[in-house]
């Protein structure tokens, strides 16, 4: 678990850190060793040397034992001095000089024109220093093994509580009747408190969630009930045959604007349903496009305007169909909006959709704003919700759009799909 390896890495660390200090006293208790055992022992050594050959001359015996051995330079009772140390300086101490196949520690001095040498085998005291070295490294691993058992089993026993919290919030469904309150799992436990407190949480979410249920359901139900009255008075005075000219072209536009509503209303409630998708019925993309052409088709007659679909699909595409509707719907009664003489195109392929008008395009200052909620440019003519709408459909339903309008060449919005089960180039 996550919280486990943070807590071994901070013990790791601890660890290290108390190792490196353990080593650094070994290296310290070594120097202290050499100071003590070789440095100061060989020069009082040598001191006791000296003042014993002062007291007995050439009659005196050479010391030997304790791992010592004493030379004098042209001495009767002396062993010859080894020419490996006979260029030693005076009053200094060399170490690890080898002699044949030993190594000794050799300290040379002078006195009354003798020459003096006190050798100290150094095998002795490189086995007690291999020993220590030896029964730290041993104390050390077994440390370092027994700290690491020690902090991964408090790291299970500290993390435990916040891995049960999370498999009991990621098992939480607040959709369930009678959900178990997480405080009740918890209630002798350190985590009590955070469950309580999640507890209260998923109640106010719950009740908001409930809220907007009910107001979504409402919505639906008291918008529909009235536009679908709007529609069918408006169809029936179409069919008067009473009603001038100039007055069926008023209930005309009054009639898109209905339709238009009932689109926006349509594409908001789906927009605020968690399954909108996956519940929605599915249609085919090529149809979906099809009859919002053939929706617009008459007001798009009024104008000097050629509306064109092209499906270049090789490939069905089945969608979501208020999803995909409003989304082409938008596109085009925005193209069909700011179109008032020239083409506006709409065309499938396999991996994408594209809309181009020829009409007056979009300012540069707008085009990177056009898809805020609520935004209106210079040239808008609506509310500010279309495009957003469209941006947020293909949000949801994994799309991308995008949109290009150089100065004077109209404009294209383009609508990609992820993934792509083919891919057609565009003439």
């Amino acid at each position: 678990m996550p919280q486990e390896n943070r807590f071994l890495a901070v013990v790791l660390l601890i660890l290290g850190i108390v190792i490196l200090g353990f080593y650094l006293t070994i290296a310290r208790s070594f120097a202290v060793l050499d100071e003590s055992l070789v440095q100061e022992n060989m020069h009082t050594r040598m001191q006791l040397f000296i003042e014993s050959y002062h007291e007995r001359g050439d009659s005196m015996r050479m010391p030997a034992g304790s791992g010592f051995i004493g030379l004098i330079d042209q001495h009767p009772n002396s062993a010859a001095v080894p020419p490996e140390i006979r260029l030693i300086p005076t009053d200094r101490l060399i170490r690890n000089v080898v002699v044949g196949d030993d190594r000794f520690h050799v300290l040379h001095q002078t006195s009354r024109q003798r020459h003096f040498y006190l050798m100290l085998d150094a095998k002795p005291l490189d086995n007690i220093k291999q020993f220590i070295l030896l029964t730290a490294l041993e104390f050390v691993s077994i440390a370092v093994f027994a700290g690491l058992a020690v902090a991964r089993w408090l790291g299970h026993l500290i993390s435990r509580p916040l891995t049960l919290m999370a498999n009991a919030v990621r098992e939480y469904n607040p959709t369930d009747h009678t959900p178990t309150k997480l405080g009740q799992k918890f209630r002798d436990h350190d985590m009590a408190d955070i469950a309580n407190a999640f507890d209260s949480f998923a109640e106010r979410m719950t009740e908001f969630v409930s809220r907007e249920q009910a107001f979504t359901e409402d919505a639906s139900h008291e918008l529909r009930t009235p536009l679908t009255v709007i529609l069918s008075s408006l169809q029936l005075l179409a069919d008067d045959k009473n009603i001038s000219f100039s007055g069926q072209l008023r209930l005309a536009r009054i009639q898109r604007a209905a339709e238009n509503m009932q689109s926006l209303i349509e594409a908001l409630l789906w927009l605020s349903r968690e399954d909108a998708v996956v519940s929605m019925p599915q249609m085919e993309l090529g149809d979906v496009i099809q009859d919002q052409v053939q929706q617009l088709a008459e007001q798009v007659a009024r104008k000097p305007v050629k509306l064109e679909f092209r499906n270049l699909a090789n490939y069905p595409r089945q969608v979501a169909k208020g999803m995909a509707a409003s989304v082409t719907g938008n596109l085009l009664i925005n193209a069909v909006n700011h179109t008032d003489q020239g083409s506006i195109t709409i065309t499938l392929y396999d991996n994408r959709f594209e809309v181009y008008d020829t009409g007056h395009g979009i300012p540069p200052e707008d085009i990177t704003h056009i898809f805020e909620r609520r935004y209106r440019g210079s040239l808008s003519r609506g509310q500010g919700l279309g495009l957003y709408i469209v941006k947020r459909i293909c949000s949801q339903l994994g799309w991308e759009v995008s949109v290009h309008s150089p100065p004077g060449q109209g404009t294209r919005f383009v609508v990609g799909f992820y993934p792509e089960p083919s891919s057609t180039t565009a003439p």
